[in-house]
């Protein structure tokens, strides 16, 4: 052997403990890389999971949200429907009430209004007695003062009052009474030729401001009794206040 295949041999030998250590090291090393492969697979595994079950937890949560606001939503429309339900049988009920109420009112005006009419013919029948007696033993009578209206016509004054005179006299022979007048235009009971006759001397009567003396028709039973009569209009006032026009008659015989 010759020098340089000794030099050789002990580089050999001098490098076999380097290259065994180096062999370990590199199975070491890949070992660790190995391990590390694995580790990383588990932990991307177990990223993955976690990733799964936070998205299903947040699913879970958001349908969870979901559903408690659907029912706190149909809880609200169930609590709106039944408060319009009340409101609007509330409101059916005011409606009633109020038509009622507006009834009532009604009749209520009604019946005033009646009564104030009561309440005016009471002290226009007081001013009449007042102002007059109708308990003369010759007919007397109280019509309301007729009225001109713009068109022309004329609203004719009712009858008030008379006396048992004038009942007598011009009344019961036609088969009347006192309530057969009483509330009856001239018209209505004499016809409208004579009771237009009758509302002209009143108008004439109320003009003069006076007595003024006529000679009247009395038609009865087909028969003027007229010319028997002499008949006294005057307007009747009480105090300042103008009530109606009065009239008194006087048969002919009496002024003879």
């Amino acid at each position: 052997m010759n020098d340089a295949n000794i030099i050789i041999e002990f580089l050999k030998l001098a490098a076999l403990p380097a290259i065994s250590g180096f062999g370990t090291w590199l199975l070491m090393m890949r070992r660790v890389t190995i391990e590390r492969k694995k580790a990383d697979k588990e932990a991307e595994g177990r990223y993955k999971e976690l990733e799964q079950s936070r998205d299903q937890i947040i699913n879970t949560k958001i349908n969870q949200l979901f559903e408690d606001s659907r029912k706190d939503f149909d809880l609200i429309l169930d609590t709106y429907r039944e408060t319009n339900e009340t409101l609007k049988k509330s409101i059916d009920t005011l409606k009633k009430e109020l038509k009622y109420t507006k009834e009532e009112l009604t009749r209520y005006i009604i019946r005033l209004k009646e009564a104030e009419m009561r309440i005016l013919e009471i002290q226009t029948e007081r001013d009449i007695l007042l102002a007059t007696h109708l308990d003369l033993p010759t007919p007397q009578w109280v019509v309301e003062v007729s009225e001109k209206q713009k068109d022309g016509t004329i609203k004719y004054g009712k009858m008030i009052m008379l006396n048992d005179a004038y009942e007598d006299a011009f009344l019961i022979p036609q088969g009347l009474s006192k309530a057969d007048y009483i509330g009856k235009t001239h018209v209505d009971v004499w016809g409208q030729e004579t009771g237009n006759k009758y509302y002209s001397n009143d108008f004439k009567a109320l003009a003069k401001k006076r007595f003024v003396v006529f000679k009247e028709e009395v038609p009865i039973a087909g028969q003027d009794i007229g010319d028997d009569w002499l008949f006294m209009k005057y307007p009747l006032y009480a105090g300042r206040k103008l009530i109606g026009i009065g009239g008194i008659g006087f048969p002919v015989s009496l002024v003879k």
